[in-house]
């Protein structure tokens, strides 16, 4: 029986490997019924040594099974600590779970679908749950993709249950577009289902970006800032089209992708191809922005109508990036699919999900709930998540222009978003609900997502 209510924290740290978030939240309710107050949060950035060694053990990547082993329980400790240094803010003693995600170093789910799929995927996530556990006197759910990818998923996105519990809504269809080191989204049919929520990986994030601002400045900058170089700069058309054929964007969903695709070898391909141009780092990164822009807005021609499109994650900060999406968006009209491009339909998402009853019976007694825009996000009462209120008119007929917000505006910080969603997965998990979407990852059936370390 699930405990009324449980502080939970969620921890996490993003493909880009910048440091650790803490995320503490009340969670109240089960599966469907779940509700969430977010209460507080600290990030800590990995010290430059530590960073380092984990980039150098990212796939694809030679490395020694003793680095490895160091670094897992490094990053365990200090995933320990950033935990600690939120539950303190809050003057809270203790948590009563936690969810752990680990810092992933590689990321190789299998191809194919059906019978084409021989070998499961695989999926490493450093970061040794035992010591956070052992450091918190709390039980600690970690390792959630494993048992998606052994039977047959990608194993990610892993958050479009939570997306679906926070945010479906009645009247409005509503893209939850997470931009960390690699962008993925989730689409939410107005009035829809779990299994009719749609979820992939569209690209890279700000992972190219931020690899060429440290490589074009000498390590001076590990990111560009609110994108204020790219502003700057110029967005060279050749590269950026070249760079758009990229086989992963021909890729039909379920799919997703990392470091091994977008990652420094990527980058150092496209510096070496394109030397000639002499493309200064603004241009470079002006470029490399617009990957990202242009990727996200092909990715959502394999959707429906969209009326708000909701931004989380660390390129939600990037007033460079939102531009060019904002300008992408506006320059393609909705709900105007070429032949390359078709809109998923609801058959062909029931065709990779022979399990959509199993995940009904594991949240049912569930009513079906209003939206987040209805009568506010899903959260205990007397929250302090606040909803911005809806702009008048959305809803009420199909727009060609997607309202674009942030999850701020929802009383969601940005960089919050994902470690909430990991302590939503962590409840889900001791409460014995699958809290995985199998027509998004392309599994056999809805399991339960994590394993527990006490």
């Amino acid at each position: 029986m699930a405990k009324r209510e449980r502080i939970v924290v969620g921890i996490n740290s993003g493909t880009s490997a910048d440091g650790v978030d803490a995320v503490v939240c009340r969670i109240a309710g089960r599966g469907l019924r779940m509700r969430v107050e977010y209460l507080g949060m600290a990030s800590r950035r990995y010290p430059s040594d530590l960073r380092e060694r984990i980039l150098a053990v990212m796939a694809p990547a030679a490395t020694r099974t003793e680095e490895v082993g160091a670094l897992h329980r490094d990053i365990g400790l200090a995933f320990a600590r950033t935990a600690q240094a939120a539950l303190k803010k809050l003057t809270i003693a203790r948590a009563d779970l936690i969810g752990s995600h680990g810092q992933t170093v590689g990321h190789y789910p299998a191809q194919g679908r059906g019978k084409r799929k021989q070998t499961p995927g695989w999926s490493l996530q450093l970061g040794d749950p035992a010591l956070v556990a052992a450091a918190h006197n709390t039980p600690v759910v970690a390792n959630f993709r494993q048992a998606d990818m052994a039977g047959g998923g990608q194993g990610a996105p892993l958050v479009p249950w939570t997306d679906y519990v926070l945010f479906n809504d009645r009247k409005r269809a509503r893209v939850l577009q997470n931009i960390g080191g690699i962008a993925n989204l989730t689409y939410l049919p107005a009035g829809g289902a779990p299994e009719d929520a749609i979820a992939f990986d569209s690209g890279p994030g700000n992972m190219v970006m931020d690899a060429l601002a440290q490589r074009l400045t000498h390590g001076r900058q590990t990111y560009d800032q609110g994108g204020r170089l790219a502003a700057r700069g110029k967005v060279n058309e050749t590269v950026l089209a070249a760079m758009l054929q990229h086989a992963y964007f021909k890729r039909q969903p379920p799919k997703s992708c990392g470091r091994e695709e977008f990652g420094a070898a990527f980058v150092e391909a496209q510096l070496n191809t394109f030397a000639r141009l002499k493309l200064t780092t603004e241009d470079w990164l002006a470029t490399a922005t617009a990957l990202t822009a242009h990727s996200i807005e092909r990715a959502y021609q394999r959707l429906g109508h969209i009326d708000e499109v909701i931004l989380c994650g660390g390129g939600a900060k990037n007033t460079t990036l939102v531009r060019m999406l904002r300008e992408q968006l506006a320059a393609q009209p909705r709900q105007t699919t070429g032949a390359k491009m078709k809109p998923l339909s609801r058959s062909q998402t029931r065709s990779v999900n022979p399990s959509a009853p199993e995940l009904r019976r594991a949240n049912q007694g569930a009513p079906a709930l209003p939206g987040l825009g209805d009568t506010g996000p899903r959260a205990a009462a007397g929250a302090k998540v606040s909803v911005a209120p809806a702009p008048q008119g959305l809803g009420d007929k199909p727009t060609t222009m997607p309202r674009i917000t942030r999850m701020d505006e929802y009383g969601i910080p940005s960089q919050a978003k994902e470690c909430i969603s990991f302590a939503m997965l962590a409840a889900a998990r001791m409460d014995s609900v699958p809290a995985n979407l199998p027509q998004v990852t392309g599994a056999q059936k809805a399991v339960l997502l994590g394993g527990v370390f006490a």
